[in-house]
């Protein structure tokens, strides 16, 4: 669970371009971050993108993406820097 919840924490700070972690963190910000920690667990089970199956007579099968823009897009009224386009 620990490891979940940080890799979640370290892509919020990395999305946000934060420096220095919040002192009160924000609703916005708990919420992501359990949602994206869900996700990573879920992952140990079931990873995005595609599976070969078997042999080359089977059929490949494509899993769930990555799903990390929906929370990007949450976090977005919180970003400090968007950096250059």
């Amino acid at each position: 669970m620990d490891r979940v919840l940080m890799s979640a924490t370290l892509e919020i700070n990395s999305e946000l371009g934060l420096t220095d972690p919040y002192g009160e963190v924000p609703d916005l910000v708990v919420e992501v971050c359990l949602e994206r920690a869900v996700e990573h667990w879920r992952q140990q089970e079931s990873p995005f993108g595609v599976l070969g199956l078997g042999g080359v007579e089977t059929a490949t099968a494509f899993t769930g993406r990555d799903t990390w823009d929906r929370h990007a897009h949450k976090l977005a009224p919180l970003k400090e820097s968007w950096g250059i386009a």
